[in-house]
């Protein structure tokens, strides 16, 4: 590396990977420039890979050593970039003699990849890709929660024992994925990122696309871990249908498909302190649009099965309440927060409350405010407007939490509403379908 310049064309190398007992692999049309300006560090490498693995493969670096570094060769100190391209790739083929950490196991398509390097070491990554029929090992132990120990505990985001062996792990199939998506992890904690990544499965759902951001602090001491997430212009139906896919909860799993939430999430942020487990402080902004979530896939039949109430009679895995053509914005922490709610062309779903479970609006307006003081909440709307086929008004309200003291269920629920309003119109052969199945004695 003293050497001002150095140029190898018409190479070749091979890749006799001993270690893991790998068949050798030659690369021909081996085209090498290093150049070593002063106590910086630059090469183009480009090569030709066995023909099942695709076309020409391209690496280039740039790298500077600090002035104090005593061995131009010690790569240990050099700090910069490395770039590398793949106009054609055939990831099954390349597969085994990619690092396990990686998880691409098939994919047939582009790539390219930036690599950020601080003193030897890679600091970030960021990738462009454009892949079909692509296969992930889906081993999410890099991200998992360290404690302070350095101990890894177990992780809802974890699909496999870390025991076992990298082949016997879950692959994620998709059947296509276009986008830039990118990272970083150390012992500090982690970022992910994705930018217009569009991703269609094996089964054919497809998330069109979206701009997303997680930032993640690990525990240490007595610091609680931190995290913020954001998300802009991400489609809710195609985003629940690729979550089913991945390592969740099950009962987060279970809720996706049994309430099929659809909308777009225009813009969102969160920041929270603590694991999920135990939250210690939380603030979310949002604005959503056209949200709907647990609405009947089908219109409720005549003959369906009903309780001693009247209340359509569920299963476990069917919804108790839904709603659709609701836009909302909200600003919310865990001391309280104000949203701006409307709905247009939207309905809400109440099976167990109502005989007839499907209540139409066709729209509705109201800001309201809330706050949470220990066990004690209040919300209020100075100004409700609302209109369906049977009713049109205004109201204003406002509802707390009850003194358990004071009550017959010793609960603070369903608490106490105070509500004035006024109708501009009604249909009072309506009526009844706005009147509670059942009113608990307290």
């Amino acid at each position: 590396f003293r050497q001002r310049e150095v140029v190898l064309q018409g190479g070749s190398v091979v890749w006799d990977d001993q270690l893991r007992g790998l068949p050798p692999v030659t690369l021909r049309d081996v085209n090498i420039l290093l150049r070593n300006p002063g106590l910086r560090h630059e090469w183009q490498i480009s090569a030709r890979p066995p023909a099942d693995w695709g076309d020409v493969l391209e690496l280039r670096g740039r790298m500077r050593q600090p002035i104090w570094a005593l061995h131009d060769g010690n790569w240990k100190h050099w700090s910069g970039q490395i770039y590398a391209e793949a106009k054609q790739l055939n990831a099954a083929a390349m597969a085994p003699y990619l690092p396990p950490s990686v998880g691409l196991q098939q994919g047939l398509g582009s790539a390219r990849l930036w690599l950020d390097v601080e003193r030897g070491q890679v600091k970030n990554g960021t990738a462009d890709v454009a892949l079909r029929d692509v296969g992930m090992r889906r081993n999410f132990a890099l991200f998992e929660e360290k404690s302070a120990s350095g101990a890894q505990p177990s992780s809802a985001l974890s699909y496999q024992n870390n025991s076992k062996p990298m082949e016997e792990t879950p692959i994620l199939l998709l059947r296509s994925v276009h986008g830039r998506l990118g990272g970083r992890a150390d012992d500090t904690g982690f970022r992910i990122f994705t930018d217009k990544l569009a991703v269609e499965s094996a089964q054919g759902q497809q998330w069109p696309g979206g701009s997303g951001r997680i930032n993640h602090v690990y525990a240490q001491g007595k610091q609680p871990s931190e995290t913020e997430a954001s998300a802009q212009s991400l489609d809710i139906a195609s985003l629940a249908e690729l979550a089913r896919l991945l390592p969740i909860p099950a009962n987060v799993r279970q809720w996706l498909v049994s309430n099929r939430p659809a909308g777009l999430i225009r813009e969102a942020s969160a920041h929270w302190r603590g694991d999920t487990d135990k939250i210690e402080d939380w603030r979310v902004k949002a604005d959503v649009a056209q949200l709907a979530f647990g609405m009947p896939a089908a219109p409720v039949r005549a003959n369906a099965a009903r309780d001693e109430h009247g209340g359509l009679v569920l299963g476990a895995r069917d919804a108790h309440v839904g709603l659709r053509g609701l836009d909302l914005v909200v600003n919310a922490s865990a001391a309280g927060g104000e949203a701006t709610v409307r709905f247009a062309d939207g309905a809400l779903y109440l099976p167990m409350v109502f005989e007839e479970p499907l209540l139409p609006i066709t729209a509705a307006h109201t800001q309201l405010s809330w706050t949470v003081a220990g066990d004690q909440i209040q919300m209020q709307s100075d100004k409700l407007e609302f209109a369906n086929p049977h009713a049109a008004g205004h109201a204003r309200w406002s509802w707390q939490t009850a003194d358990p003291q004071k009550t017959g269920s010793k609960s603070r629920f369903p608490g106490i509403l105070q509500l004035k309003g006024a109708l501009d119109r009604a249909d009072g052969t309506q009526v009844h379908r706005y009147l509670p199945l059942h009113i608990p004695p307290d």
